[in-house]
């Protein structure tokens, strides 16, 4: 378990926040966004056409301006809507999914599914450290993929999915979006966790069913053994007055954890948190479980070689017990010849 541990690690941050509306966020070292990958090579390819376009013509400083992604996304999705008799303004639950499905299709053909991976490539300096780079990558894409999709997390766009190219850890950032939240947006998140073409590329030649799909079933194994515990910290947010997911006019937000109504509405708010501090208590107690084990066992053994010692101590003194009173019968023979002469 411990080897495990040390595999499938979750690189966080810190978070303190100073008020309702405010707070300081610790800010992560060497690690660059995976939409500044892509955006670089939106602006190597647009600069790369405008020089194809200039041809032979007297060099000349290059202005190249690149579209957004939703700029690009409606670029090519408005006039296929406009051939099917739809405007901008349609209701996105009335386009049709063929539309959609080109448009999506269109932009992956476009777009090369080793940005990622070749980023990886160029910053490992030779062969070996390139697959230590991937593995970790691999691992630790599986364990933020699996507590996502443990506590619900959406919101999974490029630039809050963070890559270390010199060890290849991924670190996720704003956890605003989590217990489904996301299927209550106006374009409702449906997918479990981010998995698109360069994510998967950058796993290595075996893609998703390597080490990747490996890694998972550990960390979900790893995850069930502290059930308890994880239980535990995700049932403070039910509680917690702070937590502004709430169900909306616009849609429900389903909580991923949710107490019963009747008996919330007659619980106190001391009550609540009198139960979730019990129910931290008792995980607390479980974890240390095994040290309490341990330490019975070296006081039980310490106890055993106590007794062992005492009686010792005892044999020891009935035997000088016994020269004692051999002692005091030789004074009295000695008294007694003293006399004598």
């Amino acid at each position: 378990h411990k080897h495990q541990t040390q595999l499938y690690l979750a690189r966080d941050y810190a978070v303190i926040p100073l008020g309702a509306r405010s707070g300081l966020i610790q800010w992560v070292d060497n690690v660059t966004p995976l939409f500044g990958i892509y955006k670089r090579w939106q602006q190597r390819d647009a600069l790369a056409r405008a020089q194809q376009l200039a041809g032979s013509q007297p060099p000349a400083p290059i202005q190249v301006q690149v579209l957004k992604p939703n700029e690009l996304f409606y670029s090519k999705i408005i006039p296929l809507l406009k051939e099917k008799g739809l405007t901008e303004q349609t209701p996105r639950k009335d386009w049709p999914h063929s539309v959609q499905l080109r448009v999506l299709k269109e932009l992956m053909t476009e777009t090369p599914r080793d940005l990622l991976a070749k980023e990886l490539w160029c910053a490992s300096s030779c062969a070996s450290e390139w697959w230590s780079v991937t593995q970790t990558y691999c691992r630790s894409t599986a364990v933020m993929c699996m507590i996502g999709y443990i506590i619900g997390l959406g919101d999974r766009h490029l630039d809050n999915l963070l890559v270390e190219f010199t060890t290849g850890q991924v670190v996720h950032v704003d956890y605003n979006v989590c217990f489904e939240k996301g299927k209550s947006l106006r374009v409702p998140e449906r997918v479990p966790f981010r998995m698109t073409q360069n994510i998967e590329a950058a796993l290595g030649f075996t893609g998703v069913e390597g080490l990747f799909h490996i890694s998972c079933e550990d960390i979900l194994k790893i995850l069930r053994r502290g059930r308890e515990t994880l239980l535990t910290l995700l049932e403070a947010f039910v509680y917690d007055p702070l937590i502004d997911w709430t169900q909306s006019e616009e849609a429900a937000f389903p909580l991923a954890f949710r107490a019963n109504t009747d008996m919330g509405a007659r619980q106190t708010r001391k009550e609540m948190e009198w139960e979730v501090a019990e129910g931290m208590l008792i995980t607390k107690l479980a974890e240390s479980e095994s040290q309490w084990h341990k330490n019975r066992e070296n006081l039980c053994a310490a106890l055993i070689a106590l007794e062992k010692y005492l009686c010792d101590i005892a044999s020891v003194s009935e035997y000088l017990l016994t020269f004692q009173d051999k002692i005091v019968k030789l004074d009295k023979e000695i008294s007694i010849l003293s006399e004598a002469i």
